[in-house]
């Protein structure tokens, strides 16, 4: 958790993590998303990582692409 009372800011943790694994470092990491990847080459438009319901996921103009792994 960053922050404190309703503007504090929340993450789960990946599939596979326990909290123990999770150092200073990952748990900024994962504070941060989601986060702006890049612009894609073709359109311009952005592309966003997160983490979601269902696992890490890639964001392009509306489309959605899961992810193997968080790594």
């Amino acid at each position: 958790q960053r922050g404190e009372g309703k503007d504090a800011k929340r993450s789960s943790l990946p599939k596979g993590w326990t909290a123990e694994s999770i150092d200073h470092e990952k748990a900024l990491a994962l504070l941060a998303l989601p986060r702006d990847v890049g612009k894609h080459p073709e359109t311009g438009k952005m592309i966003s990582a997160g983490l979601g319901r269902y696992g890490p996921f890639v964001l392009h103009d509306g489309t959605y692409a899961n992810l193997e792994s968080i790594e």
